[in-house]
């Protein structure tokens, strides 16, 4: 995929910070995580830092990991930027037990991350409804995580799985740059994949990025988390988040 001036990490925090309501979303994770204040905190999709930089400057006690390398990059840039020493793990979700095991009380995969399973980078053709991918990466979370520990996901909505969609966002502002956002959805169940593309108009030039993604259906996404040893599975309510974004909490 060709990425303009502008890298792609770059445009994926414009995109993010444009999208949602960052304030809030920030705002209902700190309630979320009362209960993990002193606590060791996993976020396995930190991206190029959105939010969880924030989250670790209010002291939370978070170690960072990404399978992209220019998330990474872009995570270091900008925690280097405002003074903090963090340096993210380059790690598949599962590699993660090879360097985490049993390490956590709460590992998070935010961001609709989940259902990218190894495709984030890769143009790979999957077979339809072949989940291993999935597979490997929550039992690579699990195994991070203490006995008793809590994995919060989340993954597209169940309404939404399935629907072929067309997001056109306000224009808005990022820094000193105006922003448009035209973003498409659309699923391919004989492939069981689900496309994902987005056109940025940053200050009149435009930007695309293509995605793929599993088609995964909530009833298959509950009976992963059990296989893999979880238990208590439950929806939870974030405030700020997308709509078509569902959360899922589950202990080990």
């Amino acid at each position: 995929m060709k990425v303009t001036a502008i890298g792609f990490a770059q445009l994926m925090e414009i995109y993010w910070t444009v999208c949602s309501d960052q304030e809030k979303v920030l705002t209902s994770l700190e309630s979320f995580l009362l209960d993990y204040r002193n606590k060791d905190i996993l976020d396995c999709a930190c991206g190029s830092g959105v939010l969880v930089i924030d989250l670790i400057k209010k002291g939370y006690r978070i170690s960072c990991s990404d399978g992209s390398k220019d998330m990474i990059e872009a995570f270091m840039a900008k925690a280097q930027k405002i003074g903090l020493n963090i340096k993210p793990s380059h790690l598949l979700w599962s590699e993660l037990p090879n360097i985490f095991y049993n390490m956590f009380d709460l590992v998070m995969c935010r961001g609709n991350s989940l259902v990218y399973a190894n495709l984030w980078d890769n143009e790979k053709t999957i077979t339809a409804n072949n989940y291993r991918e999935i597979e490997q990466s929550i039992n690579g979370m699990y195994h991070c995580l203490k006995p008793g520990g809590t994995l919060y996901v989340d993954i597209p909505a169940e309404d939404s799985c399935n629907l072929s969609n067309e997001i056109k966002h306000p224009i808005t502002y990022f820094e000193d740059k105006q922003v448009e956002i035209l973003e498409k959805i659309i699923p391919d169940n004989k492939k069981g994949l689900r496309e994902w593309s987005v056109e940025l108009t940053i200050d009149g030039k435009k930007h695309e990025i293509k995605r793929y993604s599993y088609l995964l259906p909530h009833n298959k996404f509950l009976s992963i988390l059990t296989e893999s040893g979880f238990k208590k599975i439950n929806k939870c309510e974030i405030g700020g988040e997308r709509p078509h974004y569902s959360v899922f909490i589950a202990e080990k």
